[in-house]
């Protein structure tokens, strides 16, 4: 049974001294009012052109039924995820849903459709996007399909990295092989910022057009959403505060 809808995200950053994996990092409990708690790891292409399964940064994505759950997520961090003693650092945000359309299967791996409901009124300020693809995985499965896709977000992840208002990028996997539909999450000083960087021609552009032509994956989402609560640090620093700061900060692959 599909759960209901959720209206609050909340993102984990965890940082490692060493390469962790799914085992090592161990079954998470999940908070109260949490429809989903995906634990996803940031780790480089191996050379079959996917994710490795295990890496130093992992990030733990929660989908949350009240603002105020989610908020729970990040002020109780160190209760939430006892896994906390281990990093070397770690950032916590909580978020109201300001937009979401797609098909994503976190809520339902077997029948993906929307997880998230927005809020009512969209508060402004910084903005922190999430997208997703996935793959049906079935006799037809294409194996390579699946490599030119994640070859393609790793090429525009570079370009993300770089692109004026990018304050933060970073591609979640899941740890094994049929997991949940992967994220592409960054943060962004604006609308604007975000717009110019997806929108304008260059590799991201290109490759929006190439899914709506060719299909390149089987479901992708896209939801925005603005911070409410954040706490910890990532490269030392909040990523929130860092949207206000004069100077653009470099988070994008410590």
């Amino acid at each position: 049974m599909t759960e209901p809808l959720c209206s609050h995200v909340s993102v984990h950053l965890l940082r490692f001294a060493g390469l962790v994996s799914g085992d090592d990092l161990g079954e998470l409990e999940v908070p109260a009012e949490t429809s989903s708690w995906l634990a996803m790891v940031d780790a480089p292409l191996g050379a079959n052109l996917l994710a490795a399964r295990a890496g130093a940064v992992w990030g733990i994505v929660g989908c949350h039924s009240s603002g105020e759950a989610a908020d729970t997520t990040v002020t109780l961090a160190s209760e939430v995820l006892p896994i906390l003693d281990d990093t070397l650092e770690s950032w916590h945000v909580a978020f109201d849903v300001v937009g979401h359309r797609g098909e994503v299967d976190w809520l339902d791996r077997r029948h993906p459709g929307l997880a998230l409901e927005p809020v009512a009124d969209d508060p402004g300020g910084p903005l922190a996007v999430m997208t997703t693809a996935g793959f049906v995985i079935d006799k037809d499965f294409d194996f390579a399909r699946a490599q030119d896709f994640s070859f393609n977000v790793d090429r525009v992840r570079g370009v993300l990295d770089v692109a004026p208002g990018n304050v933060l990028t970073h591609v979640l996997q899941a740890a094994e092989p049929t997991g949940p539909d992967g994220i592409t999450f960054t943060v962004w000083r604006s609308d604007d910022a975000m717009r110019d960087a997806a929108y304008r021609p260059g590799p991201h552009r290109q490759q929006l057009d190439r899914y709506k032509a060719e299909q390149t994956a089987d479901r992708t989402s896209f939801t925005r959403l603005r911070p409410r609560t954040s706490a910890g640090s990532w490269n030392r620093v909040d990523p929130i505060e860092a949207t206000h700061a004069a100077d653009q900060v470099e988070f994008h692959r410590g």
